[in-house]
């Protein structure tokens, strides 16, 4: 993985995320209270950390769940973060709660997806939205971007969107320590694009212009998290609520969650 250390040794891994979240030494020991004597040597092994040493560091150092396991792996302690199937019994409160806040933005669409953008639940107008664009329940929205001839079918602005989709996957697997597969494809993106330097896209909302048959739909979206999670499926779990850009939009998806009630 593109970043990571090359050991998997709990000094390697916690230096590591240090670097990544751009600390100093002594900024992580006040930030964790623990002298920057102590905090140095545990990134040179010379110190063993406790279990609660171990998760406060990655508290602060704000590592997801999973890498939190592996720093706890590494120090020679179990695991504290399960990740539970989204469809078992366990999971149907965070289901219930989900499909509320997909639904309520009806008309508008509105789904779930995971760290992979793999789609996890719509609402309808997003089921027909993505439907048409090949994607259904389980399959990625980054596939799309994959193909270029594709995506021109779907989406008018196709070089903006994808460089701005690029720039946010490359922050994405940044805060998921350089994660090989987000990397990968927003370079990919970038190189489709024609946008070789990710920092130069500057805007802050870029609105994706949609083709729905002879229809053209501006949409932006907005991003939700569930707050301090205790299961990885869940932390990893983002809704992303598409707004109109402008009127006639909005009138072309009302209407269009119109015709697909009757």
């Amino acid at each position: 993985m593109p970043g990571q250390p090359a050991s998997t040794s709990f000094s390697s891994l916690l230096k590591h995320w240090r670097k990544l979240r751009r600390f100093s030494q002594l900024d992580l020991a006040l930030e964790a209270g623990v002298s920057a004597r102590h905090l140095s040597f545990l990134e040179t092994g010379r110190a063993a950390p406790s279990r609660d040493m171990v998760l406060r560091l990655a508290s602060d150092l704000e590592v997801p769940l999973a890498d939190r396991n592996g720093l706890l792996q590494a120090a020679g302690f179990a695991a504290e973060y399960h990740q539970r199937d989204w469809s078992s019994e366990q999971m149907k409160p965070l289901r219930k709660a989900v499909d509320i806040l997909l639904e309520s933005h009806h008309p508008f669409p509105a789904f779930a997806i995971d760290r992979y953008w793999r789609v996890i639940q719509t609402n309808g107008t997003a089921a027909i939205m993505l439907g048409a664009m090949g994607v259904g329940l389980g399959d990625s929205l980054l596939a799309p971007f994959e193909d270029t001839d594709r995506l021109k079918q779907f989406i008018s602005n196709w070089r903006e969107v994808g460089a701005h989709l690029a720039v946010r996957l490359k922050t994405e697997a940044r805060e998921l320590g350089n994660d090989a597969f987000l990397s990968a494809a927003a370079e990919r993106l970038a190189e489709q694009c024609g946008q070789g330097d990710l920092q130069s896209v500057q805007q802050a909302v870029i609105p994706a212009r949609y083709l729905l048959g002879d229809m053209g739909v501006s949409m932006f979206s907005t991003i939700t998290q569930f707050g301090t999670p205790g299961d990885i499926a869940v932390a990893d779990l983002r809704i992303e609520h598409l707004f109109p850009a402008d009127d006639d939009s909005e009138a072309i998806l009302r209407s269009v969650a119109s015709q697909s009630a009757s």
